[in-house]
Parts: structure tokens; sequence; C-alpha cells
């Protein structure tokens, strides 16, 4: 229902918002006179009101607001006159704006009509230089944008000649140009108060790093018995001939050799059961230094296996580390997420990941037979972990405790407020985070079990985001790649093991570029790229090992296809697997949560860690298939389900979930990251 015009003569038409359903603005009326309206039309009023009937055959006079037809939205044209222009009939004939004296073109937009521009290069629509219709067809047909704004066109009653025409797109040119360099000025002055406001402290920075010299030891001893394999593998047929006077073959030797890789991700998988208990009982900070002893008391086995000539010693020592691996994977980013503010809260996080990289990196360079990775000194290689590990309880004890865990599990309000402010060293910024804190606390219940954990109805979707992420990050193939890359390259390339060094140094790489984009580009697009980039190079990798051996000069791009595999892992599926758990769930559930995250993370690990040998003997180049699949299943479903969680607060990301079965995904624009 719409209100008339309380101008005298005036039918209402010309309106297009406001009061009046056909006028332009809430207070205008195209018949009105500058100083009030009339009581009477007169007979000007009359004889322009003859002047401004649209000639158009057909056209009823609706839609001019300015210019000749007073009803119609275009200085120059008509809309009906637009329509049948692009229709090709008037009347049955061609129809040619010369007829009223308004030369010019119909929009270029596919199927527009010309209606919506009021002057500039198409006659019929509003704006200067654009078409109403022309962002969405942009979006929809991904055509460049200049073909929809600088299309050629001649309009006497417009532009006068080709040099305006010129002159106003190169004006168009350089605004957009500095629109451009605005918004990239706009997002580094962003990101400059961003880091200006998370008031980074050196207590803050201590905490991040001696808390991250955990996953150091983990990568290095996953990267150091890759290269000098072959030699501990002789340790081990030794150590049977010794005991029974015959060689192992070598499918028992191969299947030993797989054990003694994977049961570091068996004692994890066993070691993850603990993290709750520890979490809750001791707190973040104790828990990790608590978990640090199985480190040391790992790297001393491992090193007396060479001198009691036990190869079980040596598998004993790589699962009592696995033990620590299983604790400190999770307990890492529960502490890191709970001490960091919630700006740079990802990428702190993905520093865990960074220090698991250049772990892995340390340990292939020590695994190289020119270093450590000898006879004479594997087992001393082993136990260097002892380093970082003694390290970390010269450094770690003298850092807070996570204030979160002081605040809501222990209910200490003061304890927590003097961990903030040593961390944060504002006091205005530790009132706003404590309010935030207790915000979080009031809607969480005490405890969760458990049985809570998997029957409560807020878990059911972080759960199955948790599960589907962290197995599509393990079972996607880079830990085949990473445990195995030794002996893909040795058929194929004399230096392998240098070519491994490579996978290392591209996995450090792209850990520092994930760490650069975490909290610029945001969890949720770095997932989706990753994935969708590691099923790519997957099939190519198929593809390339199937006809190896017609074209061996493949044997090159079978290696880019490795490093992209890495690289892609690293840059969304590796680092995020791991923390995505902490932000997805509330504080009671937190540390089940990242247990979970941990056992699903390293029983992916270990299962393929077993299984990977005897499916490549098996499947063949085939195998890379199955990964494939694997990738692309958690793409898809990270794309209709996770939503994004940088810079928003724990309370603001559990709350998406509470009380729901789904994720409201279209509530908020940042989880339609591609839109």
């Amino acid at each position: 229902m719409c209100l008339r015009c309380p101008t005298q003569g005036c039918d209402g038409s010309g309106h297009i918002t406001g009061n009046y359903a056909s006028h332009r603005s809430l207070s205008g009326c195209p018949r009105a006179k500058k100083g009030g309206v009339k009581t009477a039309p007169s007979k000007d009023d009359k004889e322009e009101s003859e002047l401004l009937r649209c000639p158009v055959p057909g056209c009823d006079s609706l839609g001019h607001i300015s210019g000749k037809y007073a009803t119609h939205r275009s200085a120059y044209g008509c809309p009906l006159a637009a329509k049948r222009q692009r229709e090709g009939l008037l009347n049955g004939t061609p129809f040619s704006w010369k007829t009223f004296k308004t030369e010019g073109p119909t929009c270029p937009t596919p199927g527009c009509d010309g209606s919506g521009h009021a002057n500039g290069s198409f006659l019929t629509h509003r704006s200067l230089s654009g078409c109403p219709r022309a962002p969405a067809n942009k979006k929809k047909a991904k055509l460049p944008g200049d073909e929809y704004i600088t299309a050629k066109f001649r309009a006497s009653d417009v532009l006068d000649n080709d040099e305006d025409i010129k002159q106003l797109n190169k004006d168009i040119s350089e605004l957009n140009e500095s629109n451009t360099d605005m918004e990239a000025d706009m997002m580094n002055l962003q990101t400059q108060m961003a880091f200006k406001q998370s008031h980074l402290t050196a207590t803050l920075l201590t905490s991040i790093l001696g808390a991250v010299l955990g996953p150091l030891q983990i990568g290095y001893h996953t990267g150091n018995v890759n290269a000098p394999a072959k030699i501990i593998e002789e340790f081990f047929n030794c150590t049977w001939r010794a005991r029974h006077n015959q060689s192992m073959t070598d499918h028992s030797l191969t299947l030993l050799w797989s054990l003694s890789v994977s049961m570091k991700d068996f004692g994890a998988l066993l070691g993850s059961l603990g993290v709750k208990y520890l979490a809750d009982s001791y707190g973040r900070r104790n828990s990790i230094l608590i978990a640090n002893c199985l480190s040391v008391a790992a790297a001393c086995i491992m090193f007396a296996s060479k001198a009691s000539e036990l190869f079980e010693v040596l598998i004993l020592g790589r699962m009592v580390f696995g033990l620590f691996c299983g604790l400190v994977m999770s307990l890492n980013p529960l502490y890191i997420q709970e001490v960091s503010p919630t700006n740079l809260r990802g990428a702190f996080a993905t520093l865990n990941q960074v220090s698991l990289a250049s772990g892995t990196l340390i340990g292939m360079v020590a695994g190289l037979e020119t270093t450590l990775g000898t006879k004479s000194n594997w087992a001393m290689m082993l136990s260097l972990s002892l380093i970082p590990a003694l390290t970390q309880y010269l450094v770690l004890p003298f850092c807070p405790e996570s204030p979160r865990y002081l605040l809501i599990n222990q209910g200490e309000e003061r304890k927590a407020e003097a961990a903030l402010l040593r961390l944060r060293g504002h006091a205005d910024k530790v009132s706003c985070e404590l309010e935030e804190m207790k915000e979080e606390a009031a809607h969480t219940q005490t405890g969760v079990t458990i049985r809570d954990f998997f029957q409560k109805r807020s878990y059911r979707q972080p759960i199955l985001i948790v599960l589907l992420v962290n197995l599509g990050s393990q079972l996607s193939g880079f830990n085949a790649i990473i445990n195995y890359s030794t002996k893909m390259f040795q058929a194929k390339f004399d230096h392998a093991k240098y070519l491994t060094l490579g996978v290392g140094v591209v996995n450090v790489i792209f850990t520092l570029v994930a760490f650069y984009f975490m909290e610029r580009a945001g969890r949720r697009k770095l997932l989706l790229i990753g994935f969708l980039s590691i099923g790519v190079c997957n099939l190519l990798m198929t593809i390339v090992d199937s006809v190896l051996h017609l074209v061996p000069a493949l044997r090159s791009l079978q290696v880019l296809l490795v490093f992209c595999v890495v690289s892609a892992y690293e840059l969304g599926p590796g680092p995020i697997s791991w923390f995505i758990a902490a932000e997805l769930f509330d504080q009671p559930g937190r540390p089940i949560a990242m247990a979970f995250t941990s056992m699903v993370n390293w029983g992916g690990k270990f299962v393929l860690a077993l299984l990977f040998p005897p499916l490549l003997k098996i499947c063949g180049a085939y195998v890379y298939l199955i990964f494939m699949a694997v990738a692309l299943l958690a793409f898809a479903f990270t794309w209709l389900r996770l939503p994004e969680t940088k810079g928003r607060t724990f309370d603001d990301i559990v709350e998406e979930f509470r009380g729901a079965d789904g994720i409201p995904l279209h509530n908020s624009s940042g989880f339609n990251t591609f839109i």
C-alpha cells in the first residue's frame, strides 16, 4: 500500500522510493515547485505536462525522473524504448534513438534491458560507467570487468566525440587504480593496527617459544630415521643373525622397519588418552613440563639400544617418545591459543607446525651420512633431542599459566589477572579480556566427562568437523612422503637423500607462508586451497608414476609434484588440523577435543606408516588415487561445514553450535569464503 502524493495534479508517477511509491525521493515530487506545493495546476504546468509526455508508443511514461520525460529514470531515454531496441523491434520496424533525437547504444551487459543508467556511457543506466547488472554477470560469467564498462559506443547527446570517450575511460581507469591502491593501503594499515593492539610482550613471546620446543623434538625424530634407514635395518639384521645364526628375509625386515617407524605413532595414540587428565589436573603449562620427562627418557633409551645390541630397545624408545608426542601435540596448541591475543591466535598456533617442520629438516640433515647418519654415530644422533628437551626446562617454568585455565577451571580471578598482565602488559587490555572470559564462563558448564563430550548436542558438529579435517590431513599422502621419500627417490635418482632434504626445506618454507597468511586469509580458505591442491597433485602423481617407465624424463616432474604435495599440506591442513579443535569447543570440552584431535592425527599416521609400504607394492602408482579421494572428501566437507574462526573470540565461535544440529553458514559473510 502506497501513500498518495499531496501535490495537486500529480498521479504519483515518478516516485521510486520513500513515502510515495513512484517518486524518487522521500520528500520530492517532479511536479512540486521549489517554493512549495501548488494548490492547483497552472497553465504552464499543463503545457509542461504535454511536453514531458513520452513519445514512445506503448509507454505510459513510468520510469522517468529527470530530463526530457518527467516520469522516466533516464535523462536521455525510455526503458521501454531501450528494451525494444534490444529486441530490434518497435511497431514492427528496427528502432532508432534518432527518432527521438537521443542517439546512443544499448548496454552491452548480457541480459540487461538498459534500465538503470541515468547518464554517462549507457543511456538508460544510472551509473556513469557501470551497469547494475554488470557485477552479477561478471561474477557469473567470470569475464574481465573491462568487457562490461569499456565497450565502444557513440552517443551524440551524451559525449560529443571519440576524444571525450577516451578521456572518460582514462578517468575511470585512474579512479579504479586509485581505489585499488587505497584498499591495499587500508589492508596494510589494519594489519599494522592489529599488531600494535596485540601488545606483544617479552613474556608472551617467551611463553610461545618455550612451548614450541616440544614439537621441535617431534619433528627431529620424524626426519632423522629417513636417510639412515639402511644402516638401522642392517643393525636389526645383525642383531637377528647373532641370535638365530641366519639373516632376516627381506619381507620380515621391511615389516620390522615399518613397525619401528610406526611405533612412535602408536605410542602417540596411547599418549593422547592422558591429555584431559593432565590438562585439567595440573594446568596447561605444567602438563607440558611433565610430558617432557618422557622425551628425556626416550632419548636415553634409544641411545642405549646400540650398546645393548637389542633392536627391541630402539622400538621401545620410539614408543616412549610416541607417548610424549601424543601429549605435547595436544597440550601445546591448547596452551598457545589460551595465552595468545585473539587477533594473533591462529598465527601463534601455526608456530607449532613451524617448529615441527624445522625439527624435521634438522633431523634430515642429522641423518645424512656426511653428518651423523653413520654406523658409528646413529645412536648418538637419536639422542640429540635431549638438547631442546632440557632447554624447555630452563625456559617454560618462568612463563605464566594459561589465564583461561586459572579463571574458568580454577576460579582464581586474581591469578588469572596477574598472568594476563604479564602476557599483555597493559591493564586496559587485561580488563577487556577478563570480561570476555567471564562471559564465556557464564555460558559453560563446570565440567564435561568423556561420555558427555560425545553425547552433548552442541558438540556433534564440531566433533564431525575435527574428525574429517584431521583424517583428511593425515590420510592425504603427506606422511607417507615424509617417512618414505628417500625410498621413493632411490629407484630413480643417485642422490635421493638430498632430494629428501629438499622436501624438508619446502616443508619449512610453507609453514612460514602459512604463519604469514593465517590471520590474513583465515583458516577456512587455507584449508580449502590445501585440500584441493593435494587432491590435484595426487591425481597427477598417479598419471606420472604410471607412465614413468615409458617416459623416464618425467621423474623430475614427479619430484616437483612431491614438493607441491608438501607445500599444499603445510599451507593449511598441516598446521590447522592440530589447533582447529581448540577454537571450536568451549573451555570444559577443549581438553577432550584436543585429545580427540591427537588420537585421530596419530592414529592416521600410524595406519599410514604401517600400510603404505604394502599398499605401494599391491597398488603401485594407483595408491595415490586413495589419497586423492580422501583429500577431495575433506575439501567438500570443509566447504559445507567449517565456519571461519579468524579474529573471533572463543565464545563467539562456540555460540554457532549451541543448541543446534547444524551450522548457520550464511549468518556471517566470513563463512562464505569464496563469495
